[in-house]
């Protein structure tokens, strides 16, 4: 029987892909390699949080995060030191008024992708830490039903960066 599961996040060019570790209960470690497809439970392309403008509370994270399992992943929750909490927000059109509320639990169906964006889904920074502004990424732990943490890594876009004008 899995003790512990342990998720182990490797960046590579275009996406974030996060591989298992299995602690047994004998205390024999089962390491699988980034080549064992098989062991890759996600990839996560375009992953970026806004960097906070001074006197911002919260902030937003997107992605799109595909399972490239054959198991369907529940995500019940994330967490992160770049703030207090992380929660799934979402975003609805209620009588002319957009909406926004939090989402408890993320299905990720097998060999599916859910994107994370402006106007919809998204992960919302909320009560947030103190962040060095020469911080080129954050490391956010999403947690599933299962209560395994996967670490995901968000590159850190300042606004700077989209609103730059070039004359």
């Amino acid at each position: 029987m899995v003790k512990a599961v342990c998720w182990v996040a490797c960046l590579f060019v275009g996406g974030c892909f996060a591989t298992t570790e299995r602690v047994e209960q004998d205390g024999h470690s089962e390491h699988s390699h980034m080549a064992a497809s098989a062991e890759q439970k996600i990839r996560v392309d375009g992953g970026t949080f806004r960097a906070p403008i001074p006197g911002m509370e919260n902030s937003v994270g997107y992605m799109t995060i595909t399972n490239l399992s054959s198991d369907d992943l529940v995500l019940v929750g994330a967490k992160s030191d770049a703030a207090k909490r992380v929660e799934f927000h979402d975003h609805v059109m209620e009588n002319g008024v957009m909406k926004m509320f939090k989402v408890q639990q993320l299905e990720l169906l097998a060999n599916q992708s859910l994107k994370f964006q402006s106007g919809g889904l998204h992960l919302m920074f909320i009560e947030l830490n103190q962040i060095d502004h020469q911080q080129e990424s954050i490391i956010v732990e999403l947690l599933t039903d299962k209560e395994e943490v996967i670490p995901i890594v968000l590159k850190v876009n300042s606004v700077h960066q989209h609103h730059s004008h070039h004359h």
